[in-house]
C-alpha cells in the first residue's frame, strides 16, 4: 500500500492503521515522492489525501498511474 498526504499526523495514521492490520506500506508526501516510491515498488493500493486531488501535481499523479 502506498499513502500520499501531505500532512504528516494523517500520514503517520493512515500508515500506521494499515501496517497494523499487516500490510506493508510505502509513505510520500507529495507527488514527486509518490511517483518515485512507485518507480521502486508498484503498489497494489495508493490511499491519497482527497484534498490533494485539487492540485494539479497530484492530478500529474493519477494520470501518470493511469497510463502505466
Amino acid at each position: 500500500i502506498l499513502v500520499v498526504d501531505d500532512n504528516p499526523t494523517n500520514l503517520k495514521l493512515a500508515s500506521e492503521m494499515m501496517e497494523c492490520e499487516g500490510y506493508r506500506v510505502d509513505r510520500a508526501v507529495d507527488a514527486d515522492s509518490a511517483l518515485a516510491a512507485i518507480a521502486l515498488n508498484r503498489p497494489d493500493l495508493i490511499l491519497m489525501d482527497i484534498e490533494s486531488l485539487m492540485s494539479s501535481a497530484e492530478m500529474g499523479l493519477i494520470n501518470s498511474i493511469a497510463a502505466s
